[in-house]
């Protein structure tokens, strides 16, 4: 049986953790940067184009193009990797707390209000109800 709400809420909580210590969303965290296309954050600090956003391709190497140094990191950039995360972690706080929250009252709100239950109700109605749960 696939419940839907757990996946929903760890697909949230995945997409703020890697908008806080990666910059990007998950989607593009993941497939971001293949084939030599540039990161998809427009500014970063420094005056720099696509200066704070990391992606797992660039993290194992497949991508060191995109500002002519590794991880996509521009060779006058002296933070590093590091000194990247920590720019994003700064930057992007606030957003990606409140998203965790919301990853995590989403599920316990829909149930107090009885969403989960009617929605289960009417999946069952439909034949689904032993295949996809809320």
């Amino acid at each position: 049986m696939v419940k839907v709400i757990p996946i929903l809420s760890g697909v949230l909580s995945a997409d703020a953790a890697t908008k806080l210590f990666f910059g990007v969303n998950v989607k593009e965290f993941l497939i971001g940067g293949l084939g030599n296309q540039p990161n998809p954050q427009a500014d970063g600090p420094y005056g720099m184009s696509y200066g704070q956003a990391i992606t797992l391709p660039e993290l194992f190497g497949y991508v060191t193009t995109n500002q002519g140094g590794a991880f996509g990191i521009h060779p006058s950039d002296t933070r590093g990797l590091a000194g990247m995360i920590m720019d994003n972690v700064q930057t992007n706080f606030i957003g990606s707390a409140l998203q965790f929250g919301a990853a995590a009252a989403i599920p316990k709100i829909l149930t107090k209000t009885g969403v989960t239950r009617n929605a289960n109700k009417l999946l069952k109605g439909f034949g689904l109800g032993s295949v996809v749960q809320l």
